[in-house]
């Protein structure tokens, strides 16, 4: 028998994308006309084990943290995938089976690959997701290996999956908040540019008898430029977002100004604290908690206060010492944080702060969008004041003999 991919039209014409199994093709597509589907594309799958992509074993390239890291909507592809096949009852075998089969994404693929060469080998899921820290985010992959370990995989698993989608919505959020100023800052861009090296030399050329054809190659050269600059604007704008070490320099110099400091530190305390809430969940230690949660943080400032409250918490000491001696939360958090400790609440303790925090970040937001907006319109004021400089210039100066 051979596992067969393909791709059929059902009764309400919508696509049907699915594996089947069978001796042969015509045999396939025999079964699947059975069920009333209009065969669309057929074709034979090679064994997961001999597939010659980027993840097989005959492959140079080897998978591991250092070299393949998911993006957040992979992670809840993958994680989405998981916890539905968990929740089946299968082996993990066979979901790491069932993932490398049915899923889409090479990358995805490429880590489950190499997740069920280690369990086919006899390693547990702990053991074998140890080196692969990296590939789904450290606080993701030991809360997957804490909540196998407390028998929670499942609760866990779904956990991850909410604060994915509440991690997505927030940075949606502040883009969505940013799209309109940014908007209107290229345009102002396009617009001064055309009249700069268009209209405006129109009108100075106008007196030496140019010409209709000209004068349209002269807009049409300076909407180009226009069009060139703002593309490259966007450009360089993409190439600092996908470089995560120079996003995170430009991240630590910003953090100086005290709204944008408050701005981050809303986005990743609500991250931070919503890892931790899940941490203590699944049964890991303070310490282990907090390694976690502090992993979460790109702050480098905060990052080894939080480090130095790790280490006195795995010497013995209280959180909310801890805490103290870091100095990092608000007097009203700290108090929240000493009376979910004494009551051994904290797990819901830090979901109330998380959404807090994600409250705080909300309002940080529009007060900065309402700062932004006038200062967008200033600026584009001073974009049109020179047009009309240039452009009186232009048209009165040769006038008046200058």
């Amino acid at each position: 028998m051979s596992e067969y991919f393909y791709r059929a039209r059902d009764k309400e014409n919508r696509i049907k994308e699915d594996y089947i199994q069978a001796s042969n093709i015509t045999e396939a597509a025999k079964i699947i006309e059975k069920h009333g589907l209009i065969v669309l594309e057929i074709k034979e799958e090679i064994p997961y084990s001999t597939k010659n992509t980027p993840y097989s074993n005959n492959s140079n390239i080897f998978y591991n943290d250092k070299k393949l890291v998911l993006s957040q909507s992979e992670k809840r592809q993958f994680f989405n995938s998981f916890a539905s096949l968990y929740s089946s009852g299968m082996s993990m075998i066979e979901i790491f089976k069932s993932l490398i089969s049915s899923s889409r994404n090479y990358k995805i693929k490429g880590f489950c690959n190499q997740i069920l060469k280690k369990i086919e080998k006899g390693s547990s899921l702990k053991k074998a997701m140890r080196n692969y820290t990296k590939v789904l985010g450290l606080a993701n992959t030991m809360l997957i290996v804490a909540g196998e370990r407390s028998g929670k995989l499942e609760i866990v698993l779904n956990k991850i999956i909410k604060n994915i989608d509440r991690e997505n919505k927030i940075k949606r959020n502040i883009l969505a908040s940013l799209a309109y100023p940014f908007a209107i800052f290229l345009l102002a861009i396009a617009v001064f540019i055309i009249f700069k090296f268009g209209v405006i030399k129109v009108f100075q050329m106008s007196y030496s008898g140019i010409t209709r054809i000209e004068i349209i190659e002269m807009l049409i050269w300076s909407g180009i430029l226009a069009l060139l600059v703002v593309s490259l604007i966007i450009v360089f704008i993409v190439i600092i977002w996908n470089n995560k070490l120079l996003l995170r320099k430009i991240q630590e110099t910003m953090s100086t100004l005290p709204m944008i400091s408050k701005l981050l530190e809303n986005f990743y305390f609500t991250n931070f604290f919503s890892v931790m809430a899940l941490a203590y969940d699944s049964g890991l230690t303070p310490s282990e908690a907090l390694e976690l949660g502090n992993s979460v943080i790109n702050i480098s400032h905060i990052n080894v206060r939080l480090k130095k409250s790790e280490k006195m918490i795995s010497q013995g000491c209280e959180l909310t010492t801890a805490f103290n001696v870091a100095n990092v939360f608000s007097s009203d958090i700290m108090s929240q944080i000493s009376s979910g400790e004494q009551a051994g609440e904290l797990e819901k303790v830090f979901e109330n702060i998380s959404k807090i925090y994600e409250n705080n970040l909300e309002l940080t937001i529009s007060i900065i969008m309402k700062l932004l907006n006038p200062v967008m319109l200033i600026l584009v004021g001073i974009f049109v004041g020179v047009i009309l400089y240039q452009g009186y210039s232009a048209m009165y100066g040769n006038i008046l003999g200058y």
